[in-house]
């Protein structure tokens, strides 16, 4: 009902009253009013939490999703593997929003720099295309490792199995991401992955 109820009550002021594109962000937030940091829920409990608080947000129909309150690096990843759903489900706004930009990308020896979410969103529908012409019908994240971490850049070390419908692996590979905080926001701004 909480996540639900105020993704409703948004679409129906849209609706009624947006004379311009208006875009719907739910919330994933790490911090609870009220609650002691001593009785803060494990990191798999966190993790199930986030990934059933995006399920719940995308259905009731928000355009993307937004970290908030991330204070803590190890929420951060569990709340960044959430954000795999958006991957596994491709809704491109949502893995917009989950990154920083500019966004560097170094993959197969080639540097690709996405000035803004707008330049990445255009990519997105040729990495669909791509995706689906090898076959591919969900990754699994089988390692999130912090490598290296301070106030405001976290190093985190990834492997990923790109799968078929039937979970046979395709391609395995290694990726060390970097993510940043700008103004408050922390997001992925730079990725080298081992991508065959």
């Amino acid at each position: 009902f909480y996540n639900r109820r105020p993704v409703e009550l948004a679409r129906e002021a849209r609706a009624a009253a947006a004379d311009r594109p208006v875009w719907i962000a739910g919330s994933v937030s790490s911090m609870c009013a009220g609650i002691a940091l001593e009785h803060k829920p494990g990191l798999d409990e966190a993790h199930a939490s986030y990934c059933r608080q995006a399920e719940i947000l995308a259905d009731a129909g928000v355009d993307f999703l937004m970290l908030e309150m991330m204070m803590d690096h190890d929420y951060a990843v569990a709340a960044a593997q959430a954000f795999l759903l958006a991957f596994n489900a491709q809704d491109h706004a949502a893995l917009a929003a989950s990154l920083n930009y500019p966004h560097v990308r170094l993959a197969v020896g080639k540097f690709v720099t996405y000035d803004s979410a707008e330049a990445f969103l255009v990519r997105c529908k040729v990495n669909k295309a791509q995706l689906e012409a090898e076959g591919w019908h969900h990754t699994n994240t089988n390692v999130i490792e912090i490598i290296q971490s301070g106030p405001d850049k976290v190093h985190l070390r990834l492997e990923i199995d790109r799968c078929h419908e039937d979970d046979t692996v395709y391609n395995k590979f290694d990726t060390l991401w970097i993510a940043t905080r700008q103004d408050g926001h922390w997001g992925i701004q730079f990725r080298s992955s081992y991508l065959r």
